[in-house]
């Protein structure tokens, strides 16, 4: 995560308890292009709570991190920054807390299930499923 991008203090689902929220990736819609981008952000933020909470709000899984997904315009965010990140909280679970790593993209075509196929095509799918069995590489 960029300085100029955040953290930033207010951030999260904890604000104002002391819970800090850690930074675990940081996406720009120029390195990662998609249709999924909602209109005018160009920024998403993946943040934790690295304390494994028991009863997390929904949709979170039990006995894991809460995850927050930050949708921002990078724009907004220049001058914000903190001087550096906050602390996590001291009861924090050590395997929750992410090592640095630079991601490689990598574009894939996430094709559709059989049922939401046009009609006309579903004849060849079964032909071809039939000739390479069923999960066969093609």
């Amino acid at each position: 995560m960029r300085e100029e991008d955040g953290p930033h203090e207010g951030d999260g689902p904890h604000e104002g308890d002391g819970v800090v929220m850690v930074p675990v990736a940081q996406f720009r819609s120029g390195d990662v292009p998609g249709p999924w981008w909602p209109e005018g952000v160009d920024l998403l933020q993946v943040l934790w709570c690295p304390i494994e909470h028991w009863d997390p709000p929904a949709p979170q899984a039990d006995c894991a991190p809460v995850v927050e997904l930050r949708w921002r315009r990078a724009a907004e965010l220049l001058g914000r920054p903190l001087a550096e990140a906050p602390e996590p909280p001291e009861f924090h679970e050590p395997e929750y807390l992410p090592e640095p790593c630079v991601l490689t993209v990598d574009q894939l075509v996430d094709f559709p299930y059989r049922e939401e196929l046009p009609t006309e095509l579903r004849p060849a799918l079964e032909q071809l499923v039939q000739e390479t069995g069923p999960g066969a590489r093609t």
